[in-house]
């Protein structure tokens, strides 16, 4: 089964990516590892239509797209939206977390 885990704060339950000794909130170590909902939001990206260094491996073919991607829980991270095609992405667009066990990537919420 693919999930998300992060740590909560147990005290003031702020989110964190990455994880940290202490929360960057009100620097408790108290934390649990949450499992989040795979919701997101875009807040920005790029495309990629050309590699940039084609002797790095793997990389998609190109187009491709980096996003950041604001989790439904509050942290943002970096990953990519896969099953769009270039001009198809927009800021705002809901995504999911795609099942894949290799690496973090979102899918359109439709």
């Amino acid at each position: 089964m693919f999930e998300i885990r992060l740590q909560r704060c147990d005290d003031c339950g702020y989110v964190r990516a990455p994880e940290a000794f202490a929360c960057p909130e009100c620097l408790s170590r108290d934390a649990t590892w949450t499992t989040l909902s795979g919701d997101g939001t875009v807040e920005t990206f790029v495309w990629y239509l050309r590699h940039l260094d084609p002797h790095t491996a793997p990389l998609p073919e190109p187009p491709y797209n980096v996003a950041v991607i604001r989790l439904a829980e509050g942290p943002a991270i970096i990953s990519n939206v896969v099953g769009v095609a270039f001009g198809e992405l927009a800021v705002g667009d809901a995504v999911r977390a795609a099942e894949d066990p290799d690496v973090l990537r979102f899918t359109p919420a439709r």
